[in-house]
Formats: C-alpha cells, structure tokens, sequence
C-alpha cells in the first residue's frame, strides 16, 4: 500500500506507515475552542472533570505539529509521546534563550 498524506484542520495525518499516539492535555480556557474545530481527521477528545480537555490522535507530520502546540502555550501539554514533550520544552527553552536578559545589561541600562 502506498503512502498518502490527509490534512484536515492544521493537523496531517500520514498513512500507514511510521503513526505515533499524541495526546495533549489543554486548560479549561480555550478548551471550548479547541473542542469545536477539527483539527485532525480522526481527533477523539474527553472534557474532564476539572474542565480541562484531552486531545488524542495519530500522527506523523511533527513539524508542523510542534508549531501548533507552541502557539498554545501556556495552555497545553504534552502528555504523550515523551519525544514530542522533549521537542516542545527544547524549543520553549529557545524561545525562552532569546529573551534572557545578560546580567550586566541591567545595570547598563539608561
């Protein structure tokens, strides 16, 4: 069977080789939002208890998937696969790198 790749939403799905299980965890907050869209074709979600929704779905395409997790921080989490949560802390930290302030710049300023 040959590959195919299906993009519903901003999340592709390529098949059928090479799937990994993503689950995310989002805050109460922007739950409602994300819950109403499809953002994948084969999404499962579950509203919890504390009102913070669970996300799960297979993928492959983790490029522009890490984009999309960093354009929600700091509202969601990677719960699994435990390679996707490094990726993600790795380019917070980046992000984060860009905007440390150098410890004599604070005296320096004007």
């Amino acid at each position: 069977m040959s590959s195919w790749i299906r993009h519903c939403g901003l999340i592709s799905l390529s098949t059928p080789a090479g799937l990994k299980q993503v689950r995310l965890l989002f805050a109460a907050k922007i739950a409602t939002y994300i819950e109403e869209r499809v953002w994948h074709p084969e999404q499962l979600m579950r509203r919890r208890a504390d009102d913070m929704l669970e996300m799960e779905f297979e993928t492959t395409g983790w490029k522009e998937l890490v984009r999309w997790i960093l354009s929600w921080q700091p509202d969601v989490e990677v719960l699994s696969p435990k390679r996707l949560r490094e990726r993600i802390e790795l380019k917070m930290r980046q992000g984060l790198a860009n905007f440390s302030v150098p410890p004599d710049s604070e005296t320096n300023s004007p």
